[in-house]
């Protein structure tokens, strides 16, 4: 067994050791916080609206079916934004059922059938 001199303090300390300490010493990495729900109010975020509750802002929800700025938006965005579903069934817009292009169905809303 080789035996090292620590400078400064007398002590011989055999490499295992010193193995064994720097083993116990290991750093921690990463985010000790992580998983840890609430722990800063500051760092947490709001809930994010969509496009369609951002267009609707200031128009009362009963009157979104008679609006034509939501209505123009539902046209043209249906297949991709989020539109809610009583709105597309009472404007009678069509989604499609697979938007990739491989399925050429698509449905209505109203009553849940296929069309």
């Amino acid at each position: 067994m080789v035996a090292r001199h620590k400078a400064g303090q007398g002590e011989t300390v055999s490499p295992q050791k010193a193995q064994i300490a720097k083993s116990v010493i290991k750093r921690r990495r990463g985010n000790s916080n992580w998983g840890k729900a609430g722990l800063r109010a500051d760092l947490q975020t709001a809930p994010t609206l969509t496009r369609f509750e951002l267009l609707a802002r200031g128009i009362p929800e009963e009157a979104w079916a008679q609006s034509p700025k939501l209505r123009q938006f539902a046209r043209k965005f249906h297949n991709t934004r989020y539109v809610p579903e009583y709105l597309l069934e009472f404007w009678g817009i069509y989604v499609l059922d697979d938007f990739s292009g491989l399925s050429a169905g698509s449905r209505q809303f109203s009553g849940g059938q296929s069309k």
